[in-house]
């Protein structure tokens, strides 16, 4: 049974399964009778054929309920505004003094080439000298954008102050089956639909300046034609969106004329536009190289300037045997429970995004009330109950503008809706690194296959972080130990030889116990790099300094030190030269 059907049958729908298609009794989304709603096992694509309802299988899991919400952390600390809308009236006001000025109608009808329909449809109106043009979503009107007759200066557009940013026609867009088409200007999209071809929207200001709020907007859509300007920034621009979008879906439509709307002036016809639509390209796959292609970075790993170098964290003897996090790459993260992976982990992740490195958290372990609340006291330095009213919410302000994300998870989560949430985190929010807490959360296996299920779920994650350019950390619990308080090693890891393999870096936690360290506001713990696979890191241990009151790690000074290039005595094996003269010693060591 594959996803789609266990997805299918966990929601208690009856189907019948024809031609690779499963036919459902009723449509989940608005109840419509049996032989109308379909779901594409290849290309997991929903449609009904009664109410029109279409997209991936995936928006339909979403508006359903049944994917997890990933949310910013801004939304844990303040509240939505309402969106600013326009009263109708105005849209008509504007719309009806059009007429009245023969001017502004001679621009459109004669230099844009509208008919009196396309400007009655689109409610285009004339206001203060300039072209009203309304922009709706769900029957708002959410904001106007103007165009000046005779412009001055290099602004030719202007919008309503303090209205949202929208893309334009996207309710029309939205009553139409199959592709949509998308244009760099208002203009553009109202000539498509004079052409025949209403099934467009277009982006509001300009082919460069794609906004990542509008992804969700386009979600529905299988395919997308987008169809910018005949010149350098609607190249570039097409280039920024379909990294967005998903280039698998997504074609570039190839114009005789610089825009849609000098096709419309010249005269193209229905016919003509839909062949020039067929013979639309696919954008170039960037997986298939020539070894040339590389040959930049070769130059950057001589030059010393390479990006295997990594983001530093500013733990200083951590970024010096590690040379930093960097992207492609897999870190497993572990220690005996009650160690402090988890607050490691937020305190990397926190490390990062103050360096405007986007980051996504996972935790099972801590829900993100949790670990927002630890980077609260790792900004003020002080614990959250000990904050009057006014320092939180200046904590919360600053907090809010950092680019942190939330996988919020309510009940189970497998690997295919990890993988979801990460790709689509990636294409909306441009993360750097993803902190999955931990590995067996998402593993479903019975107990004879456990070891399959982690090399798989490992290979997967691999995958994914070489596939999307991120880091990704990932806390997984060690076997059940011999006693308490050991240090974990790579063979304590649990159920898969694939925990030492698969991973480029492994990393283990530890840290002293006993009442007098209970007590203490702050304590030491060890980092064990134990694996590093790229050649500009290495192995070995680092000490850093947690302290208690602000949920913090920083750096403890005189660290573990190096023996001279060629040394092997005994005093240079990482027991006896690491941390001579501390009260914890004997407890690490054993």
């Amino acid at each position: 049974m594959n996803s789609t059907e266990n997805y299918i049958t966990s929601k208690g729908w009856t189907f019948k399964f024809k031609n690779g298609e499963y036919c459902l009794d009723e449509c989940p989304l608005n109840g419509c009778g049996p032989g109308h709603f379909y779901i594409n096992q290849v290309k997991e694509i929903f449609y009904c054929h009664k109410c029109g309802e279409r997209g991936h299988f995936l928006s339909l899991k979403k508006r359903l309920g049944d994917l997890p919400a990933i949310s910013h952390i801004s939304e844990y600390s303040k509240s939505s505004t309402p969106l600013k809308t326009i009263e109708l009236s105005i849209v008509e006001k504007y719309h009806k003094e059009l007429p009245e000025n023969p001017a502004a109608l001679a621009y459109l009808t004669d230099e844009r080439s509208f008919t009196l329909e396309t400007i009655k449809k689109f409610k285009l109106g004339f206001h203060n000298g300039s072209i009203t043009i309304p922009h709706f979503k769900d029957g708002l009107c959410l904001n106007i954008k103007s165009r000046p007759i005779k412009p001055t200066g290099d602004k030719k557009y202007f919008r309503e102050e303090g209205c949202a940013s929208i893309l334009f026609n996207l309710d029309n867009a939205r009553k139409y089956q199959g592709p949509v088409i998308t244009t760099e200007g208002e203009f553009d999209a109202i000539a498509y639909d004079q052409m025949g071809f209403p099934n467009v929207l277009s982006i509001p200001n300009g082919a460069e300046s794609f906004s990542d709020q509008w992804i969700d907007d386009l979600e529905s859509f299988d395919q997308i034609y987008l169809s910018f300007d005949m010149d350098e920034p609607g190249r570039r621009g097409a280039e920024k969106v379909v990294d967005k979008l998903g280039r698998y879906r997504c074609v570039n439509v190839l114009l005789p004329l610089k825009d849609a709307n000098d096709c419309l002036k010249a005269g193209f016809t229905n016919a003509e536009i839909a062949e020039i639509l067929a013979k639309g390209k696919r954008f170039e796959s960037p997986l298939v190289k020539t070894s040339d292609n590389f040959f930049d970075e070769i130059r950057e790993l001589h030059s010393g300037n390479s990006e295997s170098k990594g983001l530093l964290t500013g733990w200083q003897a951590f970024d010096n045997l590690l040379k930093g996090i960097r992207p492609t790459e897999l870190t497993v993260l572990t220690g005996e429970t009650g160690s402090g992976k988890s607050t490691w982990a937020a305190n990397l992740a926190y490390r990062l995004a103050i360096r405007e490195i986007p980051v996504l958290i996972f935790s099972s372990e801590m829900k993100p009330k949790i670990i927002l609340r630890k980077m609260i006291s790792m900004k003020s330095e002080k614990p959250l109950d000990q904050l009057t009213k006014a320092e939180l919410e200046k904590v919360l302000q600053w907090i809010s503008t950092l680019p942190i994300y939330f996988v919020d998870v309510y009940g189970e989560l497998g690997l295919r809706e990890l993988k979801d949430s990460i790709y689509y985190a990636k294409r909306r929010y441009g993360i750097g690194l993803v902190v999955i807490d931990h590995l067996h959360f998402f593993l479903k296996y019975s107990a004879d296959l456990e070891r399959q299920a982690i090399d798989q779920g490992l290979k997967d994650i691999k995958a994914w972080a070489m596939d999307l350019g991120i880091h990704v950390l990932l806390v997984v619990h060690p076997t059940k130990l011999t006693y308490d308080n050991k240090v974990v090693r790579l063979n304590d890891l649990k159920g898969s030889s694939g925990l030492k393999q698969i991973p480029d870096n492994v990393i283990s936690i530890w840290r002293p116990r006993g009442e007098d360290n209970l007590k203490s506001p702050t304590s030491e713990i060890v980092l064990d790099i134990l694996k590093v696979r790229d050649d500009d890191g290495e192995e070995g241990k680092v000490i850093l300094t947690f302290d208690k009151r602000s949920q913090s790690y920083s750096n403890s000074g005189p660290g573990f030190a190096r023996p001279a290039e060629g040394e092997r005595s005994p005093a240079s094996s990482p027991s006896s030269r690491s941390h001579q003269g501390r009260d914890w010693q004997s407890g690490y060591d054993s």
